[in-house]
This record gives structure tokens, C-alpha cells and sequence, in this order.
């Protein structure tokens, strides 16, 4: 069960069943959880969610929402954010099925780093608390009945670090009816991160801006201003091909990224590096699910036989309402202004920060 000072909870908290035994742990790939259930009728349903240490819902093949890198960060052990989902357009009369996929954000900040996250008191593997609630009475609540697997596509997710995907590894179908889970573990009731939870009612970050990238020469691409974000990657190759994107926002002199008064901070991993391994067969679209990068430039090298179609800048922030605004008669203090405010933006990724690469603190 799990404490709450907003709800009442019937959920357990499930994981994949690893246990954390000191901060050296074994860094492991994401968990997919899923669970069929039926409901009678059209019903206005929620859904209650507190998945650590990110998460994302599906339902029925679809994906709940747009919100990223859910919830916010907190002190866990003190307390932890919650999400409500409005899920009523995502359900259908009779059988259904649910599916949620977890990252390790700051819960499990695994990296070797300055400030010692890896050592944090709530340190743990990522876990679920989720109920489904229809017309005020519980449908469906986290339990040992779950499925899981971690043999899924995302490999390894660091927050500092980076992600990896290998796309010959995606799970057609898990989140639909009918998917043959036979091969996957029963979910492992867990203890919960030990605060309590809170509705976050804060507003949850999103994709704030898209626009193209432009390659400037081979193998460097330029968003054209810092960001806070992501790339989305469209490529095309043979499978097993291998994309490695690298960000950051200065270059040095001969045209290479200047990470080091920035990575220098992170002891153990790559920094601010994804991963991408192709499936093959066509065009492939991804970007990263659980991790975000300070950056203007990407630095793209190829494994194999790959081709580069697009590379598409993803700003991800708090996505507050904008309340006011500036402009004057001069030209500098206009651009001086839509800098001051990309800056506060890029420092709002669920908290405020003083920084969106090296930290990411608060």
C-alpha cells in the first residue's frame, strides 16, 4: 500500500523484482509492465500514477497524454509526485490493457558524478504505483498480478548519461489485447520510496518547440540556439547499424564539441550521449524517453550503413502558461529579452536549475 496525504490508495508498488543492495548496483534496462482488465460500459475514468523514477502510460496501443520526463523530481524519501490521467477516450467496452515503461531519472541516479546522487537515500530501482478509477470506484490497482520484462528496447537510461535503444528489440504489441506475455515475469510488490504523495498539480513538462536541425558539416548538426531537450532521429539503414548522437553548446576551434568544462563533472559513462541501434527495413524515427540535454550542436557518428534523413530539435520545459511579455522600440533589447527568456525555460525541466547539462540539480 502507500501513504498519501491527498488519496486514499489500494495500489501496491510492483517492480521487476531487483533488489539495490548498496550504490554500486548493477545498472539494468528499462521495465515494461503490462496488465489486461475489462470494464463494462462507457465509464469516465482516471488514472492515478506514480512511476519512479519517470514514467510513460499506454493504453490499448496509444500513449496517455504528452507529458515527458514525469514527475518532477523530489527528495522520494520525503515525498513523491503523482500524476491523473483522464483516460476515458483511451478505453473501450470489455477487455483492455494497459501498459507502463520506467526510466531512472533522479530516483536512480546510478552516474558517478560530483554531487553524489549515486549515494542518495532514496536510491532505488525504478517501481509503479497505479490505480484506475471508473464512475469513483477502483477498477484496477498495481499488484504481484502484472507482467513485466526488462528485455525491452531502452538498454540504459542515465539522466547525465544519456540513453541507449536498440530497435531490434522492440516489443510489438505489448501495451494491445491478445499479447502473448507468457515469456514475462510476475511484477514484485515492492516497498514504496518512503514520503509520502502528493497530486502534482504543478504543470508537467512537454514538448515546447520543434524545428529542424541543420547539418553545418558532416557529422555536426546546429540547433541554431542552446536548448533544453532532445533530438529526434530519422534515419535509414541496415539493421544493426549503429547512430551515436553526443551533445553540447560550444565549439572548439576545428569544429568539435567543447565538452570539457561541462562533462568534466561526470566521473563514470558517457555524457550527454544516445544511442541508437537500427532495426532496418526503412525509414526509423526515435528520440530518447527518459533523460534531456543542454545543448545547441549534436555530433552524429555512424556504425555501419546508416543515413542521417533528419534530425528535428525537441525543447522540453515546464509547460507554463505564458502571463506576459516584452517589446520595445529597440532591436537589442528585444533579442536581449527572448534570450532571458529561452534561459529561464531551459532551467525549468520540472525544477529549476542552474544549468540543463552537467547538473540538472535544482
Amino acid at each position: 500500500m502507500a501513504f498519501s496525504n491527498t488519496r486514499e490508495w489500494n495500489a501496491y508498488w510492483i517492480s521487476a523484482g531487483a533488489e539495490m543492495v548498496d550504490w554500486q548496483a548493477k545498472v539494468l534496462p528499462a521495465p515494461w509492465f503490462r496488465k489486461e482488465f475489462r470494464i463494462d460500459g462507457e465509464k469516465s475514468c482516471e488514472a492515478f500514477v506514480c512511476g519512479l523514477g519517470y514514467h510513460e502510460i499506454w493504453l490499448n496501443g496509444r500513449r496517455v497524454g504528452n507529458a515527458e520526463l514525469a514527475p518532477a523530481p523530489t527528495n522520494y524519501d520525503r515525498h513523491a509526485g503523482y500524476l491523473r490521467y483522464d483516460i476515458s477516450a483511451y478505453l473501450k467496452p470489455g477487455l483492455n490493457t494497459i501498459g507502463a515503461v520506467l526510466g531512472n531519472g533522479l530516483y536512480n541516479c546510478h552516474t558517478t558524478e560530483t554531487w553524489h546522487f549515486d549515494k542518495a537515500t532514496w536510491r532505488d530501482y525504478p517501481k509503479l504505483l497505479l490505480e484506475i478509477v471508473a464512475d469513483g470506484q477502483i477498477i484496477l490497482a498495481s499488484d504481484d498480478s502484472w507482467k513485466v520484462t526488462a528485455s525491452g528496447p531502452i538498454t540504459f537510461d542515465g539522466l547525465r548519461n544519456g540513453e541507449y535503444y536498440d530497435a531490434r528489440l522492440e516489443i510489438l504489441g505489448w501495451a494491445e489485447n491478445g499479447f502473448d506475455d507468457s515469456a514475462w515475469s510476475r511484477a514484485v510488490i515492492t516497498a514504496g520510496p518512503g514520503g509520502f504523495l502528493f497530486e502534482q498539480t504543478a504543470p508537467p513538462c512537454r514538448v515546447r518547440e520543434l524545428f529542424p536541425m541543420k547539418q553545418i558539416k558532416p557529422g555536426l548538426w546546429d540547433a541554431g540556439v542552446n536548448i533544453a531537450g532532445r533530438a529526434e532521429l530519422t534515419v535509414r539503414g541496415t539493421r544493426g547499424s549503429e547512430i551515436r548522437i553526443q551533445y553540447g553548446d560550444v565549439l572548439n576551434p576545428d569544429g568539435s564539441l567543447h565538452l570539457n568544462d561541462i562533462a568534466r563533472f561526470i566521473k563514470s559513462g558517457e555524457f550527454q550521449t544516445e544511442r541508437y541501434i537500427l532495426k532496418g527495413g526503412g525509414a526509423e524515427t526515435w528520440h530518447s524517453r527518459f533523460t534531456y540535454h543542454g545543448f545547441r550542436y549534436a555530433a552524429v557518428e555512424i556504425s555501419g550503413n546508416a543515413e542521417i534523413l533528419s534530425l528535428t530539435a525537441q525543447v522540453i520545459g515546464s509547460d507554463f502558461a505564458e502571463t506576459g511579455g516584452f517589446s520595445c522600440s529597440h532591436p537589442d533589447m528585444n533579442e536581449l529579452g527572448r534570450c532571458t527568456r529561452r534561459s529561464i525555460l531551459n532551467n525549468f525541466v520540472g525544477i529549476p536549475t542552474d544549468c540543463p547539462h552537467r547538473e540538472k540539480n535544482g
